[in-house]
């Protein structure tokens, strides 16, 4: 299989930036400095955006973008960012919601959630699920796709799960890139993949998994959807890389899945790491972030 040379260039980088060197503050520091400091969440203006209609709104009190391409949408799909649960949005997530709403032609439900620890996961997965029944409702299940990364990942996961539970209809799909399905980071192959992994600090993402899940159990499946009932879930597809920390969550998943008689596409991508696509440069990331356009831009016509 053919790997870009330029992913040398790209872990050349990821370890300069000291991700793994113990320079990276605690949860607890990082958290009191946000309080300070608070983490920009606003979608790019201007020429970063061009063809793109941004605008704000709101559902049941979360804070909801919506991003439109030009002509009419083909489907359109929820977007939870990764942030280990305690991080706002990123330029580059903001950058990858644009690229692939217009490569899917599908508009594109950005909702800013509460962050831990001032709200957990007893009252994230329902709030993350209300906003994705307002888009079902709004747009169809038939049309409507959860797209998520990281502990975003988990979170669209837990939040389909209580949907099911609740009897709501569900999205046509989640398109899930390397998702946290277990905060604790219980799997024993993970030990052997801290060496491969350039980007997490395990202890780190330990405190920030136990910050999220407040008074409940690590093991509970709102926190851990791993844990969960996968019986009845909306086909998947998921994107990972091989040398990811949390590798092991997707691996899971595509046993938990098909144990439960759902549909899981699964593909991991050697030597790449966490969100792999989300990196510059690479052209697996290329590849893959068409892939996902494509599913999202399954949609059974306009919706506008």
């Amino acid at each position: 299989m053919y790997l870009d040379p330029r992913r040398h260039l790209v872990h050349y980088v990821l370890r300069r930036m000291g991700r793994r060197d113990g320079r990276i503050q605690t949860v607890a520091e990082y958290v009191s400095a946000k309080q300070q400091n608070p983490d920009p969440h606003l979608p790019p203006i201007g020429r970063a955006a061009r063809d793109l209609d941004i605008s704000e709104g709101e559902v049941d009190g979360t804070l909801v973008y919506r991003v439109t391409p030009p002509g009419d949408a083909r489907g359109a799909f929820v977007y939870l960012h990764g942030g280990s649960y305690i991080s706002e949005i990123t330029a580059a997530q903001w950058e990858l919601v644009m690229e692939l709403s217009r490569g899917s032609g599908s508009t594109c439900l950005v909702p800013i959630c509460p962050l831990a620890p001032s709200e957990t996961a007893e009252q994230l997965v329902p709030r993350a699920a209300t906003v994705i029944a307002a888009a079902v409702e709004e747009f169809g299940a038939e049309n409507l796709s959860v797209f998520a990364d990281s502990a975003g990942g988990g979170l669209a996961v837990a939040a389909v799960q209580h949907l099911r539970n609740a009897g709501t209809a569900l999205p046509a799909r989640l398109v899930l890139l390397a998702p946290w399905l277990d905060v604790e980071l219980r799997h024993p192959d993970q030990e052997a993949l801290k060496s491969l992994d350039l980007m997490a600090r395990p202890d780190y993402l330990l405190d920030a998994g136990r910050t999220y899940a407040g008074d409940l159990p690590t093991d509970d499946w709102r926190v851990s959807p791993l844990f969960g009932d996968f019986t009845g879930l909306p086909p998947m597809h998921v994107f990972t890389g091989s040398h990811d920390i949390i590798v092991t969550d997707s691996r899971q998943l595509v046993d938990r899945v098909r144990a439960a008689g759902g549909r899981i596409d699964y593909a991991e991508a050697p030597g790449m790491q966490h969100v792999y696509p989300i990196l510059p440069l690479l052209g697996e990331a290329r590849s893959t972030k068409r892939k996902v356009a494509k599913l999202l831009g399954q949609g059974q016509g306009s919706t506008r």
